[in-house]
């Protein structure tokens, strides 16, 4: 009877540690414990990747070399975590800015905040400030308020004026976009977080209630959103990120809370193991996803530390006469256009590793299968004459090469192989159930003369109107990687062939030339509130694949 105590005993305790050892992090962590477990697991990270011991010295070695791609948020969230020298920083973004020309505004205001975030009082924030709020779209006014909240002065816009014009571009769903009339996840989570001081006042808090309603509709039920057709974590991110700022904890408030499945728990399906995130499941580590769940953690836990949002910097002192502004406009001298949406600005700036795209179309050509089977018999005969001459030539091992040979042959002629000549040319393909045809093209004519880029075309033009037979069901993603075979063109693709994410054309990226530049499509001269991989097209249909700098603004 004592024995069978005993093993309960042992059985008990390893299933306990069983059960600990595949809960990530701890049944009995509090929802702090757990951010802090995340923030903690991202500097490990970026430690072990860049080869530093310490946290400090990353900061100041590090972050000053990578002005423009990551470093920002990062200043941003640790500033306002702890106290940190940032001076080297500081002044690496000081020298990058008087020696670069800096296109964007929504990047220059970026810039300026992040010099805010550590204590900086360079003319530049308040200089940039009067010169780039209002200059590119809803995000420039997003940043701008930052600005404004946290007590710099702009010589036209008051906090009134900029929060009316704000509430002036709130959508019917309760949203907002950078285009259109869909409102976008990340940018109504972008637009609450600049709003969310100002929660109080009771036309405002009817604005923000409704955005509110509107990012719990759109969350899934595992926990996540979707953005332009792709389940990722910089979404909810962004809305942890909203949310503290508006004191709502996430973790208890049934809102977010979607067949029992948190905001956490819809991030936390893209953490890898070395605790980093990826921007798409299964994906690889990513930059941009990993520092948006890092400082969205960081603003969780100023909430429940009882302190400001994210973007009420400690390091700035607030001046109370600005932040505690009546409610009387100040009337702005220039005209503020209305925007609307393509990509959110912040969560699509994704890195992530892809290749060109590939469709799963065999084509009736076997030259690469039929060159893999003759070395495999060569490989196959080799391997047999090297038996006699070791002398271990004998049924059992004769036996065991042949099924591997087999294995290889079975595998080569299943697997669809092509060759880069046959992938890029699609003569021979066929459609079935054609319902009429459509046009394409694809041009970059907004980037000509803007850098030595051999792969921008004299005349910008890189695809001119080509027409193309549909079948029922073709999609534009489905005629752009066709005439990407028939044409030669490379696709960088960061989604899937189900849910595209078009970061490339003909080597030109997303982001190349600022942060809102990057690949927009249009049909019949319109923008469409759902990604390529969900616009069914009709008979006539004209496909413009177009080049943007200004989110489609600079788009004629």
């Amino acid at each position: 009877m004592n024995l069978k105590i005993l093993k309960s005993i042992i059985c008990f305790f390893v299933v306990l540690i069983i059960f600990n050892a595949f809960t990530p992090f701890g049944v009995n962590a509090s929802d702090k414990d757990i951010s802090l477990q995340i923030t903690d697991g991202v500097i490990s990270y970026n430690l072990s990747v860049s080869g530093y011991d310490s946290l400090e010295e990353w900061i100041y070695e590090y972050l000053p070399n990578d002005i423009g791609i990551c470093a920002e948020w990062y200043v941003l969230g640790l500033s306002q975590s702890g106290k940190y020298n940032f001076s080297e920083y500081e002044k690496s973004l000081i020298d990058y800015l008087e020696n670069h020309k800096i296109s964007s505004a929504s990047t220059r205001l970026k810039f300026a905040l992040s010099l805010a975030s550590c204590s900086c009082d360079d003319e530049y924030i308040e200089a940039t400030l009067n010169s780039s709020m209002g200059k590119q779209g809803i995000m420039s006014y997003v940043y701008g308020l930052h600005l404004l909240n946290n007590g710099f002065k702009h010589s036209e816009y008051s906090i009134t004026s900029v929060i009316d014009f704000l509430i002036e571009l709130q959508l019917s769903d309760g949203g907002w976009s950078l285009r259109g009339d869909t409102s976008d996840v990340d940018v109504t989570a972008m637009t609450l977080q600049a709003l969310a001081p100002y929660y109080s006042d009771e036309k405002i808090k009817k604005s923000v209630d409704s955005a509110i309603n509107f990012l719990s509709e759109k969350q899934q039920d595992d926990g996540d959103y979707i953005s332009y057709g792709v389940s990722n974590p910089e979404s909810g991110a962004q809305v942890i990120t909203a949310l503290s700022a508006l004191n709502i904890d996430f973790m208890s408030d049934s809102r977010f809370i979607k067949n029992e499945n948190t905001l956490l728990d819809g991030i936390l399906k893209y953490r890898l193991k070395d605790g980093s995130f990826s921007h798409t499941l299964n994906g690889e580590s990513n930059n941009n996803s990993t520092v948006q769940v890092f400082y969205s953690m960081i603003s969780y836990q100023r909430m429940k530390d009882g302190k400001s949002g994210l973007y009420i910097l400690d390091s700035v002192n607030i001046s109370k006469d600005q932040s505690e502004e009546s409610t009387e406009s100040t009337e702005s001298t220039e005209s503020i256009e209305s925007t609307e949406s393509i990509e959110s600005v912040e969560s699509i700036e994704s890195s992530m590793n892809s290749s060109v795209a590939s469709e799963d179309i065999q084509t009736e050509k076997v030259s690469v299968k039929f060159i893999i089977i003759i070395v495999e018999i060569c490989l196959f005969a080799f391997s047999v004459v090297l038996l006699f001459l070791l002398k271990k030539f004998n049924l059992k091992n004769f036996l065991a090469l042949f099924l591997v040979f087999i294995i290889l042959i079975i595998l080569s002629l299943t697997i669809k192989i092509q060759s880069k000549e046959e992938y890029y040319n699609n003569e021979g393909i066929s459609k079935e159930n054609v319902i009429g045809t459509v046009t394409i093209s694809i041009k970059c004519e907004t980037i000509i003369g803007k850098g030595d880029n051999s792969y921008i075309p004299k005349d910008g033009i890189i695809l001119n109107e080509t027409e193309f037979a549909i079948s029922d069901g073709d999609t534009v993603y489905d005629i752009l990687i066709e005439a990407a075979r028939k044409h030669s063109l490379q696709i960088e693709n960061n989604g899937n062939d189900k849910m595209a994410y078009i970061s490339g054309i003909n080597y030109l990226y997303e982001f190349d030339y600022g942060d809102l530049s990057g690949w927009m499509f249009l049909v019949n001269g319109k923008e469409s509130s759902v990604g390529c991989t969900s616009f069914a097209l009709s008979d006539g249909d004209i496909i413009e694949w177009v080049y943007t700098c200004e989110l489609g603004k600079d788009i004629k």
